[in-house]
């Protein structure tokens, strides 16, 4: 199928499909994205437990597609210490198959490993995971083939904290789009929040770009889709304290708004062209912690419609159910306000510090609380309690928590805890009726190229390596208008910052036949690009050679003041300087690269 015909068709079908039969969690928010499940006749009782994993964990939220429950989790200790990909039977909890990694390059401690969310892909059944230490997995749900992974962060310089905040995947059309802190090589060297997105199929990379603002800290919000405008946009929090829109298509940034001093960890929710946004981190030019707020997204620039301050709501995404939206903060209290006006309608307190995000179903809201609790609320009585239960450690020296949120599909409503894997309820087929979601702008193909792609746009390549490119043809909106030939030539780029001003790396050595560039036979790495021109419009291409093994380096001629071709997470960090003694050395600097 030519590319024209899957953007056109993939538009249609979304378009007609709504309101859509779906009765699965194949994302972490469900299939409305904002925590809301349209079944009825699920449990009200936490004791109401139709199976449980005694050996499986779940610090996070698990998603349900095809019969079958996904998780990321921990498991193993000391130098055995591993997380894995659970696929489990949804009816019966017995294990369908997993696939385990190793935990490196990264100080995350042990105890808040596994807190990603996979993404389930109900068009192919593919499931996408990442996890602590940089892998992108994409598996056939079925089987646990792995059918192509990235290492984040050895190929493209992806940099965690200590505290376990770890970005999760989500599937949007034909790509994967993941965002992360990294520090790679060139114009990208320097530290700061970037979103990648993928072909959800092979793993190419199709686009990425930067927020352009320093990061704080690292993050844990998930994006969220739309369209506004007659443009498919994603929106997100980021690192460095803002909310984000790109075009979903082609990563061009549409706009940045301030809200926060620190990272944003709620992933948003959207209606129509109202933005509802939390976090728990000061607020900008106020003396302030905490805030929730209602944008009205609608134009290019947003503008702050109603909010509320001073309530700290760190990590939870808010709730949103017809005309209200709920919300708990991190002292275990649940806000209800109006979605429209903003007053607060209600509050109740049902435990202590949350972390998960509640979700509706059947008049009720499922809420863990981080000391082992499990709970079951009345969302037309003020919140009033219906059911809790603490979970008991089997281990009476360790405590169990119950971190991320609960997922509900076929009239179940499944979660974990630290220890355990629990579904509630009675499995059933159901058919459930989902309102219309916003509508995929179709292609256009008469529409007039304003924005030139060229894919894979940026590749790791190792000697004698061939990459063929393809390039697409954009309006200013992100629709896609066609296919195009294209033009390579190998060029010249800036070195990047921390480098120099005006310094430029050496010109990419390598063979240019048509589309396909074939990497030199040569033992050392290289950086570099190629420029890309079709229909009056350029774009580049990156890409870095990495080093052959055996691998060596003298640093004499890399160059004063630069760091070695095909090196990653290095710049700003070190550079190359000659001693007085002759001898050109690696020497580490004072700069930090985020």
């Amino acid at each position: 199928m030519n590319d024209f015909r899957r953007h056109t068709l993939l538009a249609l079908l979304l378009f007609f499909c709504g309101p859509v039969s779906a009765a699965e969690w194949a994302n972490w928010r469900g299939p409305e994205r904002n925590g809301v499940s349209r079944e009825t006749d699920l449990p009200d009782d936490v004791e109401d437990v139709l199976w449980k994993k005694d050996d499986v964990s779940c610090r996070s939220t698990p998603i349900v597609m095809n019969d079958k429950v996904y998780i990321v989790s921990r498991i193993g200790e000391g130098a055995n210490e591993q997380e894995r990909v659970v696929c489990m039977n949804a009816k019966t909890g017995d294990l369908i198959w997993e696939h385990r990694f190793g935990i490196f390059f990264t100080p995350i401690v042990s105890v808040r490993l596994g807190w990603t969310v996979p993404f389930g892909d109900p068009e192919t059944g593919n499931v996408y995971a990442h996890g602590t230490q940089g892998l992108l997995f994409c598996f056939d749900g079925e089987t646990g083939e792995v059918k192509w992974q990235k290492s984040l962060t050895e190929e493209f310089g992806r940099i965690t904290g200590y505290g376990g905040r770890v970005t999760s995947p989500i599937v949007e059309g034909e790509l994967v789009i993941i965002s992360m802190i990294s520090s790679n090589w060139g114009a990208h060297g320097g530290g700061g929040v970037r979103f990648l997105a993928f072909d959800k199929n092979n793993g190419e990379m199709v686009w990425w770009n930067t927020t352009g603002i320093r990061p704080s800290n690292t993050y844990r919000c998930i994006p969220v889709v739309t369209t506004i405008n007659e443009q498919r946009i994603l929106i997100s929090g980021a690192g460095d304290g803002n909310l984000h829109a790109f075009q979903v298509n082609t990563g061009k940034k549409i706009w940045s708004f301030e809200f926060g001093n620190g990272a944003m960890n709620p992933s948003p929710v959207v209606d129509g062209t109202r933005l509802y946004a939390a976090h728990g981190e000061e607020i900008p030019g106020r003396a302030t912690v905490g805030r929730v707020a209602c944008l009205d997204i609608g134009s290019s620039e947003p503008k702050i419609t109603w909010e509320h301050d001073g309530i700290e709501f760190k990590y939870p995404s808010p709730l949103l159910y017809q005309e209200n939206l709920f919300l708990p903060d991190r002292q275990g209290r649940l806000y209800c306000f109006d979605a429209t006006t903003g007053e607060r309608l209600w509050r109740a307190k049902f435990g202590r510090n949350c972390t998960g995000s509640p979700t509706y179903g059947d008049g009720k809201i499922y809420l863990s609380s981080v000391h082992g609790y499990f709970h079951i609320l009345d969302a037309t009585d003020n919140g009033k309690r219906l059911s809790r239960k603490r979970f008991q450690p089997a281990d009476p020296k360790f405590d169990v928590e119950v971190q991320g949120s609960a997922a509900i599909a076929n009239g179940c409503v499944f979660f974990g805890t630290t220890e355990e894997f629990y579904c509630l309820g009675k499995y059933q087929q159901v058919d459930v009726r989902v309102p219309p979601q916003p509508a995929i702008p179709p292609a256009n193909p008469a529409g007039k190229p304003a924005q030139l792609q060229v894919i894979p746009t940026e590749v790791n390549l190792t000697a004698g390596q061939r990459v063929d490119f393809r390039a697409k043809l954009f309006d200013t909106n992100g629709q896609f208008i066609k296919t195009t030939p294209v033009d390579l030539r190998l060029a010249a780029m800036k070195a990047g910052p921390g480098l120099g001003e005006g310094v430029t790396l050496p010109i990419l050595r390598g063979e240019i036949e048509g589309t396909r560039f074939t990497a030199p036979e040569i033992s050392g790495g290289q950086s570099g690009t190629l420029l890309a021109t079709a229909d009056g419009l350029q774009a580049s291409v990156r890409v870095r050679q990495v080093p052959a093994f055996p691998y060596s380096e003298n640093f004499e001629s890399t160059g004063p003041g630069l760091i070695p071709g095909g090196w990653t997470n290095a710049q700003l960090r070190y550079v190359t300087t000659k001693l007085d003694d002759g001898n050109t050395v690696l020497m580490k600097t004072a700069r930090i690269a985020v």
